[in-house]
């Protein structure tokens, strides 16, 4: 049962009122939530691939903090983008796409998107402290 008191139902709350406030239609009108969106609750894969990330690629401890850190942003991001987009295509008429493999399949693509995400900040970190080691500053 969907509880909003979780962090899960938090964040799958704050999405739908995105959607709703951009689009001016409740997208769950017409629907039962039992549970919260697979991708919100990938926030705790990203967190840990944002680990293994930074345990490959980061030597700096700033750097590590901040990749880790930015998962929540990150998932509350791509899952925006995740409801969105299955609002719009509700509104369109596409309810087919709500449900079943649509669904699941924009789950996985949103996971990525959002891995892609946290590389691409720990190359730009990385990018940044390798700058700053080849150039120190005068003492």
């Amino acid at each position: 049962m969907f509880r909003p008191g979780n962090l899960t139902g938090r964040l799958l709350v704050l999405s739908t009122v995105l959607v709703v406030s951009f689009l001016g239609t409740n997208i769950l009108a017409n629907r039962t939530t039992e549970y919260p969106a697979p991708g919100i609750r990938s926030l705790m894969s990203l967190i840990t691939i944002g680990c293994i990330v930074c345990y490959l690629r980061n030597r700096n401890k700033y750097v590590q903090a901040f990749v880790v850190l930015s998962a929540v942003p990150i998932a509350i991001l791509v899952n925006s983008l995740r409801v969105f987009f299955t609002g719009v295509f509700i509104d369109l008429g596409y309810v087919r796409i709500a449900d079943g493999f649509y669904h699941t399949f924009s789950g996985w693509l949103v996971f990525l998107g959002g891995f892609l995400l946290m590389v691409s900040i720990s190359w730009f970190g990385e990018m940044i402290e390798n700058r700053r080691t080849a150039n120190p500053r005068p003492s």
